[in-house]
């Protein structure tokens, strides 16, 4: 109860009183003696009214965060959406003028906005909010698509050896590397000389199917070239996984004939005219 005296001199309300309350943090029992010269009236009051009403600097902690998004795609790195710490109406929409300030308002954690799953944003008071507001947003992670993935390997082509070829395969979306934990490869046609298949599916942080192809060649022979007078002799090493062997010729570099098919290790050019030659050995399997 707030208890007046009424008359022309006598008042306890307001700020008086209620610094006497904090004084003495609690309630007091006030018992009035009704004298001739004095009128009693007791009103009724809440505490809040006490110690929470009256004029003078206040702080309104209502505040709600605000985030640009409730969900988003896995990328590889931290999700740190924008926040807004604002008052919204009723409908969520933020109501203008009343938004803090980052960094001087507030500050902002994040926690598990890596992986796919849920993931928080903490908004803890500074400056007049200090020790007062503590607000906490979640938001969903979701797996991105391997179908939006650039698929690349280290070589585009690679030699034949008769085995499966298995090169390792770099998946990349947005140009971040993703962990091969969230894939799995599968090759096919990987022996042979041709095209190489090789399939990527995702999990955990990835989903979907895709597909990428290499190539798969005769590895060039090593070979040499010597000149005697107009001939040109051409020798090169032995391959035991290989039939035979082709020989090709060019004067400029850009078109080369092929002028000769064996099987031995050596071929010669005579009769040769004054110019330059260009040699090329081709290994091959029938």
């Amino acid at each position: 109860y707030v208890i007046i005296l009424e008359n022309n001199e006598n008042k306890m309300e307001g700020n008086n009183l209620r610094n006497v309350m904090k004084k003495w943090k609690g309630l007091f029992l006030c018992v009035c003696m009704i004298v001739s010269l004095f009128s009693v009236t007791a009103y009724a009051a809440d505490l809040e009214d006490i110690f929470g009403g009256g004029t003078g600097s206040e702080v309104d902690y209502d505040y709600d965060v605000i985030l640009d998004g409730s969900e988003y795609t896995y990328t590889g790195t931290a999700i740190t959406p924008q926040v807004t710490v604002a008052k919204v109406d009723a409908s969520g929409a933020v109501i203008e003028g009343t938004a803090l300030v980052a960094d001087t308002d507030y500050t902002v954690e994040y926690a598990d906005n890596v992986n796919v799953g849920t993931a928080s944003v903490v908004v803890k008071g500074a400056g007049a909010y200090l020790n007062v507001i503590e607000l906490k947003e979640e938001f969903l992670i979701k797996q991105a698509s391997v179908t939006d993935a650039d698929i690349s390997f280290k070589y585009k082509t690679y030699a034949y050896t008769g085995k499966e070829l298995t090169p390792a395969v770099n998946v990349s979306i947005n140009g971040i590397l993703m962990d091969a934990a969230n894939y799995d490869v599968v090759y096919t046609d990987n022996v042979e000389i041709g095209t190489a298949n090789v399939t990527i599916t995702g999990k955990n942080n990835l989903t979907g199917t895709t597909t990428a192809t290499f190539d798969i060649r005769m590895k060039k022979p090593d070979f040499s070239l010597s000149r005697a007078y107009n001939q040109i002799k051409v020798v090169w090493k032995e391959r035991s996984d290989v039939d035979g062997y082709e020989i090709y010729r060019s004067t400029d570099g850009k078109t080369f004939e092929l002028v000769k098919d064996t099987a031995k290790l050596t071929y010669t050019s005579k009769r040769m005219k004054k110019g330059n030659y260009i040699y090329k050995v081709r290994a091959y399997i029938k």
